[in-house]
Formats: C-alpha cells, sequence, structure tokens
C-alpha cells in the first residue's frame, strides 16, 4: 500500500522551505531556531499528525540536519512522514524541554544564539521556564511569526493544493445545503458535509462543521 498521501510534499519542497528560513535565521545573526507552533512544524516538516495536541518542538541549526522532539510514541508516525529531519523521542514520564536541552547540547550551542517562537498556544511557562534554565548562556531572540511570514508566498505545488482544497470545500457547502430542509437534524446535515468531504478527498478540518439554527446562530464555536 502506498504511503504517498501521507506524505504529500516531496523532498525538494521541504528542502527550500528550510532555506528559505534559513535565510532569515543567517540575516538574524541566528545560529539556530526552535519552533513551536504545530501549524509551522507541520509546514516545514510535513508532519501532520493529531499529537500535535502534546507539546514539541522543532530545532533547526543554521547547518545541519533538523531535531524533531516529540513523543515516542509517535515514532511510527514519523518514520512515515518525516523528510530530512532526526526524530528524538521521549517517553510520557519524561519532558521533552529536558530533551530540546539535550540536543542543543549536541549541536554545541548552549552559548548560541537561538531564536524561539514566543507567540504561539502551544508553548506552556513552565517548558519555557526549563529551557531558560537548563540553557542560561544561550542568547534568546524572539523568532515568533517568522515561519507564518515564510508561508504567506505560496509555491505552484502550494497554489495547486489551495485550489483543490477549494473544490473540496464548495462540495462540502453544496452537500451542507442540498440536506438543508424543514424538520432536519442538525447531524445530518453535518453528516452530508462530512461524507462529501471525506468522498472528494478532503481530510478532517480543525474544527468540525458548524451547523446552528436560529436559536443557536450566534454561537460561534458551537455545534
Amino acid at each position: 500500500m502506498s504511503m504517498d498521501h501521507l506524505r504529500p510534499f516531496p523532498p525538494e519542497e521541504l528542502e527550500a522551505r528550510l532555506a528559505r528560513l534559513r535565510l532569515v535565521m543567517a540575516e538574524r545573526g541566528l545560529d539556530a531556531a526552535v519552533v513551536v507552533g504545530p501549524e509551522n512544524i507541520y509546514y516545514l516538516t510535513g508532519v501532520d499528525h493529531y499529537g500535535y495536541f502534546f507539546q514539541y518542538y522543532l530545532l533547526v541549526p543554521l547547518e545541519g540536519q533538523p531535531v524533531l522532539i516529540c513523543r515516542r510514541m509517535e515514532q511510527v508516525t514519523m518514520d512515515i512522514m518525516l523528510q530530512g529531519v532526526r526524530f528524538h523521542g521521549h517517553l510520557d514520564h519524561e519532558r521533552p524541554a529536558d530533551y530540546l536541552i539535550e540536543d542543543v547540547k549536541a549541536l554545541g550551542l548552549e552559548r548560541g544564539r537561538i531564536g524561539l517562537e514566543k507567540q504561539t498556544l502551544f508553548g506552556p511557562l513552565e517548558n519555557f521556564e526549563i529551557i531558560f534554565q537548563g540553557l542560561p548562556q544561550v542568547e534568546w531572540r524572539n523568532f515568533s511569526e517568522a515561519v507564518d511570514e515564510l508561508r504567506r508566498v505560496k509555491s505552484p505545488l502550494e497554489l495547486d493544493y489551495v485550489r483543490r482544497a477549494a473544490a473540496v470545500s464548495v462540495a462540502m457547502t453544496r452537500a451542507a445545503v442540498d440536506a438543508c430542509r424543514a424538520g432536519a437534524a442538525e447531524n445530518e446535515i453535518a453528516a452530508a458535509a462530512c461524507s462529501a468531504m471525506c468522498s472528494q478527498g478532503g481530510a478532517w478540518p480543525g474544527f468540525p462543521p458548524f451547523v446552528r439554527s436560529t436559536p443557536t446562530m450566534g454561537m460561534e464555536h458551537g455545534g
């Protein structure tokens, strides 16, 4: 069975993204960068999985192989999805921040200048405190929004994917509209939308389809 659908971006696409990131790092005088946001880790590695809720880090040195620090239970997923990135898995009773400290030291950057994504919902304060205490001689610089800026400019492949995703969204919306009728339950409409989404090649979205009746119309994130 082919695993190509689990690696939607070829190595050269990911290498180009890392190369652009490293140009930004070099311009800012950085020896490495720590990427924390799941959407940015996905952008740079192609890893798309539902374990993103747990803290993990992508350490990108200015030169050499990047390292992805994540739960060891994700080994199989990483073996399939990761391309050109070393996986460093920790056990669930261990602290991922300790692994990041270890990898920074292994690269000889314990006195280096390292960029860190700080503006992310996935960076618990406790983890950052552990990192700062474990690497007290590192010159930490705010690297927030650097990867976001790169993501704004789409490659030809990304533009193709956006168009394909839009086609899936149109099919999904049409199916939901067609399912609307007097007496229809919200679940029926949501089921029609999800069925169209999957049959057209789409993946589960970040949010489920929100189907609201008049009494719940103002519930922005209600089901």
